[in-house]
């Protein structure tokens, strides 16, 4: 830190540890079973995993960061940028995106998701007879506004409509 630095008066930045999770001492653990027993036969599959390995490892790269208005400063670590494997950088992807579509794509009006799921007897037929599921997915987009206007007590609310009350 330099003489003149102020300490710092947010939050303090804490480095992210992946490599004490479970994930990543099993994948340290096993990874040279999958290259020895061929389970991790394709080029992509052996890079995300030394990609994963290698993520937040201060040997491997980073760069300085300093703040002018508190004088605080500190490495940041480079990422592995393995989206769907490593749960700290597909977590900044997506509140990315998620930014993303608020700021470009989405209409200035409130959004709620749904999120839809079988229950594990279920899962099963649907498994075997995939053709059900468009007509399944159909049937739930029927239900949804009735379900919507019973919550909300406003009976003109639809879904992907701005209703009274938005």
């Amino acid at each position: 830190m330099r003489k003149d630095a102020q300490p710092p008066t947010g939050s303090i930045y804490r480095p992210r540890n992946p490599w004490v999770s479970p994930l990543y001492q099993c994948v340290r653990r096993h990874s040279d079973e999958l290259d020895t027993a061929g389970l991790a036969h394709r080029s992509v599959e052996t890079e995300v995993l030394e990609r994963f390995l290698d993520c937040s490892d201060l040997h491997k790269g980073f760069a300085g960061v300093y703040c002018d208005q508190c004088g605080h400063e500190y490495l940041l670590t480079w990422s592995c940028k393995t989206r769907y494997f490593c749960p700290s950088c597909h977590q900044k992807r997506m509140l990315a995106y998620g930014e993303w579509l608020e700021d470009h794509l989405l209409a200035p009006v409130p959004h709620r998701q749904y999120v839809f799921s079988l229950t594990k007897l279920a899962r099963p037929f649907f498994c075997c007879r995939r053709r059900y599921l468009g007509q399944l997915c159909r049937l739930v987009a029927a239900l949804l506004p009735g379900g919507i206007r019973t919550n909300s007590g406003i009976d003109r609310r639809k879904p992907g409509h701005q209703g009274a009350g938005s």
